[in-house]
C-alpha cells in the first residue's frame, strides 16, 4: 500500500487506476485494488475495496476507483488485497485529481510502476512481510508496462486454522436431516458453547482455549433455517448431558 498526504487535493474528486492480473490456485482465489481517505483526529472518510468485484482474471487489466476526498483528509491510502492460494501481479498505479470541471491531472506515484528493486520498492509501498507461505518481491516474470511488476506469490499458502474453521478437529452430525457443523477441544466433563445469531463459533476464541483445561468442549456452528414463512434457529441433539453455554 501507499500513502500520500492529500490536504492541498481535499474536496477534490480522484480517480485511483491500477492494472491486476492474477492466476489462479484456488478456484476461490481472488485480487482487489482499494483506496480509503484518511481524515483529522483518525476518522475514515471515503472507502472501497472492490470486494463486491473481485479480479480472477489470468489477463492484464486497468481497474479504477473513483471518489472524492474529504474536506478535511489528511492521506489518500491505497493499494492491493489478495486472498487464498493464487499468484498476484500489480503493476502501473496511477493518481488523477480533477483540477477543472471534467479536466484530471495525473499526479506522479514513487515507483507507481515498480521499475525499481525490491528493497527500494519497499520504502514507498508497505506491505506485510513473513506472512507463511507467501513471497512478496519486484518481478521481471510479468508486467502491464515497462519491465516488472509487484508480485504475490501465495502458490504456497496454507490458510490458518481457526475457530470455526478447523479441519482437524471440526465434524459434521446429521440430526434430523440437518447437517451441523462442530469443533471439539480438551477432555473432561462435556462443555457446549452455542454461539448468538450472525455470528460463529470464532466469538469463543478467547475463551475455548482456557475451558479445553478442564472441559471437552463442543463448539456447534448454530445457524438459521427457512421454513416458508419465517426463520428458525436449526434444532439439533447431542445426545450428551452437556452443560450449556450460550
Amino acid at each position: 500500500m501507499h500513502a500520500l498526504s492529500v490536504k492541498e487535493y481535499a474536496g477534490k474528486k480522484f480517480r485511483i487506476e491500477a492494472a491486476v492480473k492474477v492466476n489462479l490456485i484456488d478456484s476461490t482465489a481472488d485480487a482487489e485494488v482499494w483506496v480509503r481517505v484518511d481524515r483529522e483526529n483518525k476518522k475514515m472518510g471515503f472507502f472501497y475495496n472492490m470486494m463486491d468485484k473481485p479480479i480472477r482474471s489470468n489477463e492484464w487489466k486497468v481497474y479504477s476507483i473513483s471518489g472524492r476526498i474529504d474536506k478535511d483528509a489528511e492521506y489518500l491510502v491505497f493499494g492491493g488485497l489478495y486472498h487464498r492460494k493464487g499468484i498476484y501481479y500489480y503493476d502501473e498505479f496511477k493518481l488523477y485529481i480533477e483540477t477543472e470541471k471534467g479536466k484530471f491531472e495525473e499526479i506522479a506515484l514513487p515507483y507507481g510502476g515498480f521499475e525499481s528493486d525490491s528493497v527500494t520498492t519497499a520504502k514507498s509501498w508497505g506491505y506485510l512481510k513473513n506472512r507463511q507461505g507467501v513471497k512478496i518481491n519486484v518481478t521481471d516474470k510479468e508486467s502491464y508496462a515497462g519491465k516488472q511488476s509487484f508480485c504475490v506469490d501465495a502458490s504456497a499458502f496454507t490458510p490458518p486454522k481457526t475457530y470455526g474453521n478447523n479441519d482437524s478437529t471440526g465434524r459434521y452430525a446429521n440430526v434430523n436431516g440437518i447437517k451441523i457443523y462442530y469443533e471439539e477441544y480438551g477432555q473432561g466433563d462435556p462443555l457446549l458453547l452455542l454461539h448468538g445469531n450472525s455470528s460463529s463459533i470464532s466469538l469463543f476464541e478467547k475463551q475455548i482455549p482456557e475451558l479445553a483445561k478442564q472441559f471437552h468442549v463442543i463448539a456447534v456452528a448454530v445457524f438459521l433455517v427457512y421454513t416458508g414463512f419465517n426463520f428458525l434457529c436449526a434444532v439439533f441433539v447431542l445426545h450428551s448431558t452437556a452443560p450449556c453455554v450460550i
